[in-house]
């Protein structure tokens, strides 16, 4: 019988594991996140820079629905490891813009397992996955993405839901913020925007059962979008712009989200 020890350490053999996806960059992904993020930008036009973190609206999967697991995600053991543990959460990025990606031009995403690592948490055990993603746009390396993900054990029964991060020292040496109220159909607009079926994001009995969390929620750009905007004048102005945004906590259906710039970072 394998140990939960073993079991863990050959996850490791995702390390180094990649693939590439290929895409179109076109008009309506960034049309469709202006008009859920209620926003009055300019209609965007063939040649024009898609703004910064517009890249996840592209390369989405077409799992077939029959393999999906009861969370919404695709089965694990294909490019991600199969972590025996069910809750998987978004815990952070780093991005790096070193070019334009412009409507029409055709795209490329090399994606790379970089880590796996296992922690023993408060709450059991832990697993994180570093990702890198490189963006190239007609032939031209346009980005480069650093996720984790974190992988958690079950929410035992009685639990309670996940609390809010409220994020106040954040908040009090932010120079310039921008606040968005979710809403159950803004949430679903987005994960349908990037064909995330994770029922957490937009299905509140499945999100509030177990103690899963107190809402449907999601680490999402919306405050991001702000930040990644004010990026953009930066990144036109010189070659490299980068933001970086720890997910401290999880903007919940109903509560406003707050994107926060402070004095040299952006986050989210």
């Amino acid at each position: 019988m394998t140990s939960v020890t073993e079991e863990f350490s050959l996850l490791r053999d995702w390390i180094g594991r990649s693939e590439t996806v290929t895409d179109e960059v076109t008009v309506h992904p960034i049309a469709a996140l202006s008009a859920t993020l209620d926003r009055e930008d300019p209609e965007p036009g063939k040649g024009d820079p898609i703004p910064p973190l517009a890249h996840w609206l592209y390369f989405p999967g077409a799992e077939r629905q029959s393999r999906l697991g009861e969370d919404g995600h695709p089965p694990r053991g294909g490019f991600l490891p199969p972590v025996p543990l069910p809750r998987r959460m978004f815990a952070g990025s780093s991005v790096e813009f070193l070019h334009p990606v412009r409507i029409g031009d055709r795209v490329e995403r090399v994606s790379k397992i970089l880590a796996v690592t296992h922690k023993e948490g408060r709450d059991g055990p832990l697993v994180f996955v570093t990702v890198r993603h490189q963006v190239i746009a007609e032939g031209v390396l346009a980005l480069t993405e650093e996720q984790n993900i974190v992988y958690r054990e079950a929410a035992k029964v009685g639990a309670a839901a996940t609390p809010e991060t409220p994020g106040t020292t954040m908040a009090r040496a932010a120079q310039r913020r921008t606040t968005v109220t979710a809403d159950e159909v803004m949430l679903f607009r987005f994960s349908a925007l990037t064909f995330n079926s994770h029922r957490i994001h937009y299905d509140h009995r499945y999100a509030t059962q177990g103690g899963r969390l107190s809402g449907p929620g999601r680490t999402w750009p919306s405050g991001g979008d702000s930040a990644g905007r004010s990026g953009a004048r930066k990144c036109s102005k010189r070659d490299t712009s980068q933001l970086c945004f720890p997910c401290t906590g999880t903007p919940f259906c109903g509560r406003s989200v707050c994107g926060l710039r402070q004095p040299g970072r952006e986050v989210h």
